[in-house]
């Protein structure tokens, strides 16, 4: 809690790079911050499974307890590289990892190659939201501190490989501005995305995008949010 990883390769590799089946870490973090780190954090394959106790034979898949509450993900001018950054946060074959009322930033430097992301999810189910503010005792929750991205060439991405993807991506109350891509799916996993904003950034090069889908069916968005940013100064 509390924590502050900047300059890093990698801010977080759960791994044991020692080991080939060393994968299932978990991380829990709190009012931390990833400051101009190649990779912030970086899932590799696992899945939490056990056998259901009242039926024999049959094997449950529960979420990956792991999750970021309030986090701070930011590149900026004084990134030292050498090394290109791309991507505040690598998911590879997990499921449920959390990000509640973080803030994903990039801003442009000598070191980072042009697609970049702030979440990349290849074959991986994630959670993004904000963190209810409206007190303990109001439910639904009235008033939320959202998760943001802003400045990226792909804000959020979730693609698959030769078929559609088991694992469910799930946003909301989120804000996307100035990205040129807010979120970018192909054959991505039952997608849902709710009550969240696209301000769609400007691109020298294509039309910008809020929301880009292909290959992905069964595919819920609803009450969210789109207009077109203002130009940086």
């Amino acid at each position: 809690n509390g924590a502050a990883i900047r300059n890093a390769v990698t801010g977080i590799d759960v791994w044991n790079p020692e080991g080939e089946k060393s994968t299932g870490g978990i991380v829990k973090a709190t009012d931390a911050r990833f400051d101009n780190n190649t990779t912030a954090v970086s899932f590799h394959p696992y899945e939490n499974q056990y056998e259901h106790p009242l039926q024999p034979g049959t094997v449950v898949v529960k979420d990956n307890v792991s999750y970021f509450k309030n986090c701070e993900f930011s590149i900026d001018e004084k990134y030292i590289g050498p090394v290109q950054f791309e991507m505040h946060v690598n998911l590879y074959r997990v499921r449920g990892v959390a990000f509640n009322g973080c803030n994903f930033k990039y801003s442009d430097n000598s070191y980072s190659k042009p697609t970049t992301m702030g979440i990349y999810a290849y074959d991986a189910g994630f959670k993004l939201g904000g963190i209810c503010t409206s007190g303990n005792y109001s439910y639904p929750c009235q008033v939320f501190d959202n998760s943001t991205f802003d400045g990226f060439y792909k804000a959020v991405v979730s693609v698959n490989g030769g078929s559609v993807g088991i694992r469910p991506m799930t946003v909301k109350n989120t804000d996307f501005t100035n990205n040129s891509y807010g979120l970018f799916a192909l054959r991505s996993g039952y997608p849902l995305i709710l009550n969240s904003t696209f301000s769609i950034g400007q691109d020298s090069t294509q039309c910008a995008i809020g929301i880009y889908a292909e290959q992905t069916p069964n595919f819920t968005i609803e009450q969210d949010t789109f207009s077109v940013a203002m130009l940086h100064p």
